[in-house]
């Protein structure tokens, strides 16, 4: 190999590729960090769900080896990545992640806006065009170098404008489609969280919290995707890689999302339970069995109510030291004041307690009365 140092830069080799390679590598190394803290943290959810993650996560895989392989070709083999057979599977890959991801996203939108069907058909069907319009590019794509023949490049998707005009409506059509679908979802999320407030401070903080979770997952791939539309219709005859550097970066900025959205859960029910969020429920509270145990606290549990009247006729309870005594009415003197000294908690309105009455020997018995109850 003969290398001259002229001074110019290579054209052949694209320094957008290699720094694709290693941007893939750092992103796959979150990625695979969020896989694993969820399947760890979130053993109880669905196996649909757990193999839905695990499916996106060795997609992006797939990816991240595709563009390692891609830097490898083009920078050490220095051969153009557009006389590779495969050539075609960077945009259909990343396209793929990109919609596995949004499908999620619509599908979590129409659980929170009560499974509308105005809000899942809608949202549905331009997923299923922009999943057509990513086949259909990949397609045209491999056709383009393959069948009709052209240059070789390492930049394909601005070179096969020149072949098949029809990719310029393809890619224009999924990008600018795939803005439309984020800022929809982003939209209709963020609408609904923002309703749920109640008022309560620590709930609508977390709520809040929810909501910012929801603008940075569809932020960042929306900014990568505006940009490479700018970059691709402002600069149609640069071929310098920087539409594909952006473009290719979004599928992994969905995935991240999408996981960073799923480990969330753990933080934020651990907030919702170390605050007290709302009232206590007493529609199903039996006051009429409530027992004195089953009662609610309350600031004058511990003073007794006094009686509110008498009725001489009922033994009355008398409590000196440790032993309790069922009294006859007959047995008490007008002036004794032994009655004044009954338990409250023991007769209301002329009402008899149960507790301790167990034969009519107690009734008869009579009672020890020491200094304290003299008149």
């Amino acid at each position: 190999m003969d290398n001259k140092l002229t001074g110019e830069p290579v054209v052949e080799i694209p320094g957008a590729i290699l720094l694709s390679g290693f941007l893939q590598s750092f992103f796959l190394g979150i990625l695979v960090t969020q896989g694993l803290k969820y399947w760890y943290d979130y053993r109880d959810d669905s196996r649909q769900k757990r193999v839905f993650v695990a499916s996106v996560i060795l997609l992006a895989i797939l990816q991240t080896a595709l563009e390692d392989y891609k830097a490898w070709r083009t920078t050490i083999l220095q051969k153009c990545w557009s006389t590779s057979n495969i050539q075609w599977s960077d945009l259909f890959l990343n396209g793929l992640l990109s919609s596995l991801c949004e499908g999620f996203f619509v599908r979590r939108c129409w659980k929170m806006r009560n499974k509308s069907p105005w809000v899942l058909f809608p949202l549905s069907i331009l997923l299923a065009t922009l999943i057509a319009a990513n086949l259909y590019l990949a397609i045209a794509m491999a056709v383009a170098f393959h069948s009709l023949g052209s240059g070789a490049t390492n930049d394909t998707l601005n070179a096969s404008r020149n072949i098949l005009t029809s990719t310029v409506v393809a890619f224009s059509y999924w990008i600018f489609g795939s803005l439309t679908l984020d800022v929809s979802l982003a939209s209709l999320l963020v609408l609904s969280l923002w309703r749920s407030k109640t008022g309560l401070i620590e709930l609508d903080q977390i709520v809040m919290r929810i909501i910012f979770i929801t603008l940075e997952s569809a932020s960042l791939p929306s900014t990568c995707m505006l940009i490479a539309a700018g970059l691709y219709h402002a600069s149609p005859h640069l071929k310098d890689h920087l539409v594909l550097f952006f473009v290719l970066l979004t599928g992994k900025l969905y995935a991240i999302g999408m996981l960073r959205t799923l480990n969330s859960r753990v933080k934020l029910r651990e907030r919702m339970k170390s605050h007290d969020l709302g009232r206590t429920s007493l529609g199903d509270w039996q006051w009429a069995h409530a027992t004195s145990a089953e009662r609610m606290p309350g600031c004058h549990d511990s003073i007794p109510e006094p009686p509110k009247s008498f009725n001489v006729s009922e033994p009355i309870r008398s409590s000196f030291g440790s032993t309790s005594y069922l009294v006859p009415s007959n047995m008490i003197a007008p002036h004794d004041t032994s009655r004044r000294r009954s338990s409250a908690g023991s007769i209301h309105d002329g009402e008899r307690s149960d507790v301790g009455y167990t034969s009519s020997t107690e009734m008869e018995k009579p009672v020890s009365c020491g200094p304290e109850c003299l008149p």
